[in-house]
């Protein structure tokens, strides 16, 4: 799955809890951190540009910082029990101007642009996007790609 980053937002992605991961960058990767010592295991390969990430412990959440020459990368990274897509390249995204209606509920709605997804809520109350709040009817934008949790659970 190509995921179109944003700068300065952190990208969300559902990883297996039983799978490895990989992730492919366009520059080599500098540095890595992720969760706490001991939570993952990570390798590279030679030309530093991909990582293989794997829980080690039961963890449902963490932090994923990536550094590259050219840019700074952060991933909320949500481990589920099943997930199709254990395969990531991330490229370089910007908001859009036009979108699509992707998913609608009584809550919210989620569109999609050429490389990035707009998340509206349409409630009078505060949603959880991706572990950040969103106040009522106002919107946000996420990296297109990515998972999106309202209220914890997984809309796309």
């Amino acid at each position: 799955m190509i995921i179109s980053t944003l700068v300065n937002i952190a990208t969300t992605i559902s990883i297996s809890a039983s799978n490895p991961t990989t992730i492919v960058f366009s520059d080599p990767v500098q540095f890595v951190s992720i969760g706490k010592t001991g939570d993952f295991s990570f390798f590279t390969n030679n030309n530093k540009k991909v990582i293989v990430i794997h829980p080690v412990k039961n963890i449902e959440k963490a932090e994923m910082v990536v550094l590259t020459e050219e840019k700074n990368y952060q991933f909320k990274i949500h481990v589920v029990a099943d997930n199709p897509n254990n395969y990531y390249q991330i490229t370089n995204g910007r908001q859009n101007g036009s979108y699509k209606l992707l998913k609608r509920s009584d809550i919210y709605e989620i569109l999609e642009g050429a490389s990035s997804i707009m998340v509206k809520n349409v409630s009078d109350k505060e949603l959880n996007i991706n572990d950040e709040t969103l106040r009522p009817k106002s919107s946000m934008y996420l990296p297109k790609g990515g998972s999106v949790y309202v209220n914890n659970e997984r809309a796309i």
